[in-house]
């Protein structure tokens, strides 16, 4: 239509258009149009997540239900590694039934906490083997030496690991360990044994320390150490002969000044029955003679020994500590 024309009918001619208003207008078309692409995108994208999520899913749900489920993975195969003196077969009955089950399902846990009551076992670790095995690996205590208890009750015999853990009981004591006596029968001795518990009695580290000290002596096959019930030490030898030790305190000294007096030329040559080391700077010694008057040992230091031929050592009975009769 020509102007004229928008003259006579009235019609207003467009008023004129701005460039920048044109170029906005523009730009914001051309925003839109991406944010709406690429929330069509972002759909697409949300909806393919979605269904792969949905997948991934139902999968675990059945992977989870043929892993509970299927024959498969029931226990078929049980190892059992570690034992030396508990059996294979006492293990698995006190392990409970367990072929049959469920690999998943098995409280292995409950396992290990009862094979752990056994007194034997230090350590007990239960494990799975996939797709249908299940170990047991257990490490026992290594027995160390022999407890000799007396009692009203009587006298029982106890092997112990180095911790001082009963692992068993006897009737009568193992050959092949050091035995300690000890006197249960005083209030500061007195001990309820548990087997799989630690005991705690008067002098028993120092014990410890002894036999400790005896094995590596050539000239001092130990018997026995007994423990009086006031704590006081006694190394009885095998032949017979003694050393009282007496209170532990100073206990190394004590046992630098007995290696020192068996090192001796005299005694190494004479037999003798019983050392006195109540003090160990003034140590006694008492030799198997008869009709022939008692030597002692005296020593100002444990680095300096000489033979005296004068005075009487006292000589309690073999076995005992400080005086106090064992039997």
């Amino acid at each position: 239509m020509s102007p004229v024309q928008r003259a006579y009918y009235g019609i207003n001619a467009p008023a004129p258009e701005n460039p920048q208003v044109v170029h906005r207008q523009d730009a914001a078309t051309t925003r839109g149009r991406k944010v709406r692409a690429r929330n069509r995108r972002a759909r697409k994208f949300n909806i393919f997540r979605i269904a792969l999520g949905s997948f991934a899913v139902i999968l675990l749900i059945g992977s989870v239900y043929t892993l509970l489920t299927h024959p498969i993975f029931n226990v078929k195969d049980v190892a059992v590694e570690g034992n030396r003196s508990i059996a294979t077969e006492t293990i698995l009955k006190r392990a409970g039934t367990m072929r049959g089950k469920n690999i998943v399902l098995l409280n292995t846990t409950q396992i290990q906490l009862s094979l752990l009551k056994e007194p034997t076992f230090e350590s007990v670790i239960v494990s799975r083997t996939p797709p249908n095995g299940i170990k047991i690996a257990v490490h026992e205590r290594e027995p160390w030496a022999t407890v000799k208890t007396i009692t009203i009750k009587g006298v029982s015999y106890f092997t112990i690991d180095r911790n001082f853990v009963p692992l068993r009981g006897a009737s009568i004591p193992n050959k092949e360990l050091p035995l300690i006596r000890l006197d249960t029968q005083s209030q500061s001795n007195h001990a309820v044994i548990t087997l799989g518990k630690a005991l705690s009695v008067v002098s028993l580290n120092e014990a410890a320390i002894c036999v400790d000290w005896a094995k590596k002596q050539t000239d001092f096959p130990l018997e026995s150490v007994v423990i009086a019930s006031d704590g006081k030490l006694c190394l009885n030898r095998v032949g017979g002969a003694l050393a009282q030790l007496g209170s532990p305190v100073d206990l190394d000294r004590k046992l630098v000044a007995l290696q020192l007096i068996l090192q001796q030329p005299d005694v190494r040559a004479r037999e003798w029955t019983y050392i006195n080391l109540f003090a160990y700077d003034a140590p006694a010694v008492r030799f198997k003679q008869e009709a022939t008057p008692v030597a002692l040992l005296a020593a100002n230091n444990t680095n300096h020994i000489h033979i005296s031929d004068s005075g009487d050592a006292p000589s309690p009975a073999r076995g005992t500590a400080g005086g106090t009769e064992l039997p």
